[in-house]
């Protein structure tokens, strides 16, 4: 435990392996609260969590357990709708929340994938 005469002058973090990827769904890109915000990291293991969908923003081990062992989107979909418990409020409804935060899945699968290397050859002059 810290002494009150100690003071905190670093906190180390061990470096992410993986794509990152974040997203924010709103009416404004700042200063507005979300209707859904998701970030993730696709290396060895996949690593999701959202906001705006529950009342804390939450991890999704079910989701991120089914991409990694199925790969398919569909299935990651069906996983993240049985995860959040969205609302109805002035900013969006449960409806809308529930397919942004599967077309944010879906699009967090498709641009973390994994590069295929260029097989172009240069020309020689």
């Amino acid at each position: 435990a810290r002494r009150p005469d100690e003071l905190i002058v670093a906190i180390e973090l061990p470096q992410i392996e993986g794509r990152q990827w974040f997203r924010k769904v709103g009416t404004r890109a700042a200063l507005a609260i979300s209707k859904v915000v998701m970030a993730g990291v696709r290396g060895e293991e996949i690593t999701l969590a959202i906001g705006s969908v529950a009342p804390v923003p939450m991890r999704l081990p079910t989701t991120e357990a089914t991409l990694s062992a199925t790969g398919d989107i569909e299935s990651g979909r069906r996983a993240i709708e049985s995860e959040i418990a969205p609302i109805d409020d002035i900013r969006s409804t449960a409806r809308y929340r529930r397919l942004v935060a599967g077309n944010l899945l879906a699009q967090f699968w498709v641009e973390t994938a994994p590069r295929a290397k260029s097989r172009r050859r240069r020309r020689s002059s």
